[in-house]
């Protein structure tokens, strides 16, 4: 995807073997169709993979927070915290963190490191807010994580919740859609075919 870059030439270029098959007004009508896909479409898939892949599950915040925590309770700097997650995370957390630390040992704050990693992951804004504030005032930072970790916690059962919410009314449409053709066939119209000959006979 990411080599489709929406060069017009290219994609002009791409589209135009369809005349040449069809050369007619449909083929035409198609070559435009697919330089318009190659030429809007590509840009908005490539928004969408880069959105989602800038996303962090619940699961890889609260990871996130129960390890930082576990490192600074046992009296580990917040650098050194930072490190204990980047040996026990998996992907993407790991590399940006990875990043992270990288940028204080050039120099940078923590505080402004973290500013850029909770810039490009959302879902760790608050956590990285308590680590910044704690960093800047020196405020005690367990109690405050845990909070975090249990507001995180109760957002990613809520999350499960609506999503199993959902698939039972998604299952129930396609049970539907088979049993009620039956239930028509099997009461409806045996009560309709039975009610017809005392309407004929009213008719009559």
């Amino acid at each position: 995807m990411k080599y489709l870059a929406p060069s017009r030439s290219r994609n002009a270029l791409l589209s135009l073997p369809v005349i040449f098959l069809w050369p007619t007004l449909l083929g035409g009508l198609i070559s435009s169709l697919l330089f318009c896909c190659l030429q809007f479409g590509l840009p908005v898939l490539q928004n969408f993979e880069s959105r989602s892949s800038n996303e962090l599950s619940k699961e890889d915040v609260c990871q996130f927070i129960e390890i930082f925590s576990l490192g600074t309770n046992a009296g580990l700097t917040k650098l050194e915290a930072l490190q204990l997650v980047l040996e026990t995370s998996s992907e993407p957390l790991q590399s940006e963190i990875s990043k992270a630390i990288g940028r204080c040992n050039l120099g940078v704050g923590l505080v402004p490191s973290l500013a850029y990693t909770a810039e490009k992951y959302p879902n760790l804004a608050p956590a990285i807010k308590v680590i910044s504030r704690s960093e800047i005032t020196g405020a005690p930072i367990s109690a405050a994580l845990e909070l975090e970790l249990m507001l995180t916690r109760a957002q990613a059962a809520n999350e499960v919740l609506q999503r199993v919410r959902s698939l039972s009314v998604k299952c129930v449409l396609p049970l539907g859609l088979c049993f009620l053709p039956a239930f028509f066939l099997l009461t409806i119209v045996p009560i309709v075919a039975s009610l017809l000959p005392s309407i004929f006979s009213t008719l009559n």
